[in-house]
Formats: structure tokens, sequence, C-alpha cells
């Protein structure tokens, strides 16, 4: 039951008005109405203590529901009162129960809908259409800030009402700014010639709205982030209040999938070399050439480059390793390159966190969003992606914490929410490597100090938002372990769900969503977040309906960690905790299921090399693959990466095919002995 904030004072309710009366089937409405209530009004007045039954009592509630269901009438003067109250409650604009959504709650979602109708439009080469359809825009954005105000004004008493109190005031924040932006846009239009506005989009407008605007005076000057000239990640220092942040610039990331198609093989290499080119705009003929040879031959060894021209070599050869890894992994597991125009990844992180925001996740993820820098040398403004600082370590730096259950119970409720959050987003490059660990020092009771894994924050959320509606595609089945739901018979998978997360993703809506990340994503990509968002609310339902304890609300609930005991003291193995047989299961879920863990790499490469004794470039490649991602992809051909890639996914699902019971058994176990520790 959502939105209790929203029912009108019982006291001030006056029933004996037809209009707060909603007719049901067979119900009577107008003056019968009226006189029913009256004559309930009269009765109830009239009553005594003793012969009445109070309003919500249970046995009242049990007795007269029995009789109706096997009558059809209520019996008994007591029933017969109660039933009549109960009728004309629930027959109220609010149900007298909040079942219903408020007139409030209405508006702002009937805001949503006529501005997303406004935002369907495509601008055109008639400019009196284009400057009518930007102020109808102008209207709607103004509108929907009213609603949302109205909303907003009020005091929310409940954790539905609140969690909506806090979407809302999201909404109207982007309300706010395309407001403003739409009342810029029309006056630009008033000098844009007709073929300009015809190439207009609403996703170009809002993102030029929507996107922060820096400054700098000269963008080649700028420090990488990774101190190598083959970096394409730029560090800023900005001002934010009294201190001074760091934050990451990255030029946005966009593909043409005709170009994709058309050049195949060659087409990382394309368009490495359209960003160095870029990025060193003044090469020699002659290191042109050069770079040119590299999607031929990637040594640098013998090349005649200039000093600048080897510098626009690491960096193209780097850019190609990457560029061909997005095409060949996460583009065709996000399903996005199947029709034409432009794919653009980059904007995915922003709707990652623009979607952690929604949810009230937003430390869950390194903040990223949409920014134009203007470059005073040479007047260009370039896009892209400012993020903030991702807080923590890295894995290989706290392996050792995790491996030795020095973690604690925030730990097990970030992993678990981050999965959520990556189940609506469709994120299908998360692994280990691309989350930060933060820690923090405990002191046990010998008065050692102990670093502890406290919570985790993902990074490189580019991997997200295709148009599959399931995580686990044809494409990607071994995803299917990942899953909250499943999506045939809406069985909850994980043990346990935050409630806060839950409410949340019960208060979010479709519109909410097609609104918030117009400017990032396409409708088809739209569309399919909203199937996602379907499958969560209906599998949370479900749970709740029937494992109402599953939802815990504090994080002490989810109880694991080292409770500030000495993790060096020797115990008793048959004497196990609680908390050491929940990290016992989580641990050899972890080993036996995951065929990219440390353990499981290690026996893919000895298995290849068994299976393979007369095919040494398969054992060499699977090894390359491990040891050198980027290397790998650099050495072989696009043929000859697919034939590996084949065998090396055979011996994987060996793997996880072993996994699969101890998988199964281990969570279910990790389910049975949380549920039954007392929270």
């Amino acid at each position: 039951m959502d939105d209790f904030e929203e029912l009108e004072d019982p006291g001030s309710v006056d029933f004996t008005q037809p209009d707060n009366i909603q007719a049901e089937p067979g119900q009577r409405t107008g003056e019968d109405a009226k006189g029913d209530a009256t004559d309930l009004a009269q009765t109830v007045a009239n009553s005594s203590s003793e012969s009445r039954v109070e309003p919500f009592s249970k046995s009242g509630l049990e007795a007269s529901s029995e009789e109706a269901a096997r009558t059809g009438q209520p019996k008994g003067e007591t029933a017969n009162d109660f039933t009549s109250w109960e009728r004309l409650l629930l027959s109220s604009e609010k149900g007298g129960l909040g079942w219903k959504n408020s007139k409030y709650f209405k508006r702002v979602q009937n805001a949503l809908e006529k501005t997303a109708v406004v935002l369907s439009k495509n601008f055109s080469n008639v400019a009196e259409d284009n400057k009518a359809m930007l102020l109808e825009a102008c209207n709607a954005f103004q509108a929907l800030l009213d609603a949302c105000k109205q909303y907003t004004a009020r005091n929310p008493r409940t954790k539905n009402g609140k969690a909506r109190r806090d979407i809302v005031l999201q909404i109207q924040d982007y309300a706010e700014k395309d407001l403003r932006g739409c009342g810029s846009k029309l006056s630009e239009f008033y000098v844009m010639s007709a073929d300009e506005q015809a190439k207009e989009t609403w996703q170009s407008v809002l993102g030029g709205v929507r996107a922060m605007q820096l400054t700098v005076a000269d963008y080649s000057k700028l420090t990488s982030a990774e101190g190598g000239a083959a970096s394409d990640t730029i560090k800023i220092q900005l001002q934010e209040g009294d201190r001074v942040a760091t934050k990451y610039f990255k030029k946005e990331d966009s593909f043409n999938l005709e170009i994709i198609k058309e050049k195949g093989d060659d087409a990382p290499h394309y368009f490495a070399m359209q960003d160095t080119l870029q990025k060193y705009p003044n090469l020699s003929e002659k290191d042109k050439e050069l770079l040119q040879e590299l999607s031929r031959d990637a040594s640098l060894e013998n090349k005649d480059f200039s000093e600048e021209g080897l510098l626009a070599a690491e960096y193209c050869k780097k850019r190609t390793a990457q560029v061909k890894t997005t095409i060949e992994s996460l583009m065709i597991s996000l399903g996005i390159t199947e029709e034409g125009g432009m794919a653009n990844m980059s904007r995915r992180n922003v709707a990652t966190s623009r979607i952690a925001e929604l949810l009230g996740l937003e430390n869950l993820v390194a903040k990223s969003r949409t920014v134009d820098i203007l470059d005073q040398a040479t007047g260009q403004t370039i896009r892209g992606n400012l993020m903030d600082q991702a807080e923590g370590k890295e894995y290989k730096k706290i392996e050792n914490a995790i491996t030795e259950n020095k973690i604690t119970s925030g730990f097990i409720r970030d992993l678990t929410n981050l999965q959520v959050l990556d189940i609506l987003c469709g994120q299908v490059d998360r692994h280990r490597e691309n989350m930060m660990y933060i820690t923090e020092k405990h002191i046990t009771e010998n008065k050692d100090e102990v670093e502890v894994v406290t919570g985790v924050q993902g990074i490189d959320n580019d991997g997200a938002f295709g148009t599959n509606t399931d995580v686990a595609s044809a494409k990607n089945p071994y995803r299917k372990d990942l899953r909250v739901f499943d999506p045939e018979t809406l069985e909850m998978i994980i043990p346990f769900m935050d409630d806060g997360l839950a409410t949340r993703i019960e208060q979010l809506t479709s519109s909410t969503i097609r609104y918030v990340l117009k400017d990032l994503l396409t409708d088809e990509e739209i569309e399919a977040i909203g199937r996602r968002l379907d499958l969560l609310q209906k599998g949370i339902k479900k749970a709740r309906d029937e494992h109402s304890d599953r939802f815990l609300k504090e994080e002490k609930d989810w109880t694991v960690g080292i409770n500030n005991q000495d993790p060096n003291k020797e115990k008793d193995p048959n004497k196990k905790t609680v908390e050491e047989k929940m990290l016992d299961s989580y641990d050899d879920n972890f080993a036996n299921s995951d065929p990219d863990s440390d353990v499981n790499k290690e026996r893919i490469k000895k298995m290849a090399a068994e299976k393979f004794k007369d095919d040494p470039k398969i054992v060499t490649g699977i090894n390359l693959f491990y040891d050198d991602e980027n290397k790998f992809f650099e050495k072989y051909s696009s043929e000859e990466i697919r034939e590996i890639m084949r065998e090396r996914l055979k011996l994987r699902e060996i793997i996880r095919d072993e996994g699969k019971v101890t998988y199964r058994n281990n969570r279910n176990y990790f389910g049975r002995i949380m549920r039954k520790h007392d929270h």
C-alpha cells in the first residue's frame, strides 16, 4: 500500500456526500448512496459500545467477510454496519487505505505522459512548426514542474511516500533545467536555418541542456590521468564548495554502426585512427602513413616515426585494442549492433548514475555526468563524461582481506544492491576488476589493527542498457547466475534484498525512466529498461507476499563480518559461527561457480594444454588472453580470435557445469542459515 501520507484527515471526510463515492459493480450511487451513508452515520452514532464491533476488529472483519462470501449478503446488524462502513471507505477517492494514487501523484504522472508525447515528435525544415513544438515543450515542462512542486511541498510520513517524494524531487530538478534550456533553444531557432533545425533531435536538445558546462584555457595541456601519452582520460581539478575535487574526463565514445559493418575487421583501427588524428592534429604525412600500417603490423620496431609520431602510434595501438574489445564484446552482448545509426557507449556510464540516484544508490557507483568543455585555445567544444574519483581500492589490494573473511555486513549489502542495480540497467560487464572496494581499520579484541572491507563502488559502467530484457540472453547464457528473480517463476534468487531499495523500485515508473534518460539512450533501450523494471516489481511483490522476512531494513540485519574478532586466532572448525558458515558458503559459491576466478583461470589453462597438444595456437592464445588481454587482441586476427575464444568458452562451460550443483546448494544453504538467524 502506498501514499499513506496522502490520506485526508478521516475526521474531515464527509461520507454522506455522493461525490466521495465511486460506483462499483452493483453499487448504488447518487441519492441512494447518500441515503446509505446517512443511515450508516446515524447507526454508528446511536450504537452503544457494547453492541458495536470496532471498525478494524479482526473478528468483525472475518465474521462479515465469511458471511458475505457465503450468502452474498451480510448477516446481522453488526456485520451490516461494519460491511457498509468498509464498503464506503474502499469506495472513497483514496480508498481510505491508500490503495490508489493520490490526485497529486496522478498530476505528476499525467504531466510526464504529456511531456513524453511532445518529446516523441520530430523536428522538420518548417521553421514555424519547430518553434511551435518548442513552445509546446516549454509549456509541458512548466506543467511538469508545477505538478512536482505541488507534490513535493507535502510532508510524507510513510516509507513509500518518502521514496516517491525523493524520486519526484529528481524529476523536478530535470524539469527546471529543461524549461530553462528549452526557452534558450527557442531563441536559437530564430537564427538557425531550416536545414539546421531539421538536423536537431530531442536527444541532442536535452543533451545540451542537461550537460554541465566547463571552460579551459588549453585542453591539449590538461594532464593525462594515467601519466602516459596513450591515455585518453584527463584529470581535472574542480572547486566544489570549500574543497578542490579530483574529476576524470573522457571524451564520448561513439561508433557508427554502418562503418562497423562496412569495415569489418578493420573497423577498430579505423576508429582508433580517427581518434589519434584528432588527438595529434600536427602529424606529418609520413607519420600518418606509418600509422595506417599499424592495422597490418602492430609492431613499432623498425618504424621511422618522429617523436610525436611515436607517441601517436602508442596511443593508436592502445585505442585499437580498446575499440576491438568494445565492438566484439560489449556491443554484441548488449544487442546494439543489428541496426544502423550511432552507438554511444559513454552515455551509458551517465545513465547508470542516474538510475542509481533514482534508487537512492548514488554512492554505489562512481558518479558520472555529461559535460561540455569549451577549449578557449581552439574555440572547440568537447563533449564527454566527467567522472568522480572512485572510492576504495582495487581488488588485487584487498583480495587477501576477502579470502580471510575480513568483511562486514555493509559489504554484503552493497554487493547485493549492486547486483539488483546491474539487473535493472542490463549490465553485462560486471566483474571483480570493475569494482572498487571500500575499507576501514578495525581494532580486534587483542588490540590489533585489521583492514576490513566495508563496501563496494561500481566503476566502468558503460557495458549496460542494451535491448535485451534479460541479462542472460542467448549471447550471454552464463549471466543467469546474476539474476535477482527467475524471469519465468518470479522466484527470488538472492537470499535477501534491501527493503529500502525494494521500496524505491516499487515506486519507480517507466514514465519517470523515459523522461530522465531521454537525452542518453534510444527509445528501444529505454523500453527494455521498462521491461526489466516490470520483472523486478512483479518479483518483489511475490516475494513480499510469500517471504516478507527476506527484506532487510538495517545494515546490521545482514549480520556478517568479523564482529571485532581476531581473524588470526585459531578456531575449532567444528564450532563455526553463523557468520563463518555464511562466509564459507559464499566462498564455495564464488570459487566453484565462477569460471573467471583466478583458480579456474589456471584450470582452464591446464585443460587447454591437455586438450590441444597438437594445436599450440589455441594453447598460446588462451594463455595470452588471461595474461594480457590487450596483447591477445593485437596479436591475432578476428578469425583467429573467434576460434580461440570459441574453445575457451567450451572449457569455461565445463567448469561452470561442474560448479552448478555446488553453486545452487551453497546459495540455498546461504539463504537458509541467514533466515534462521535472529535479525
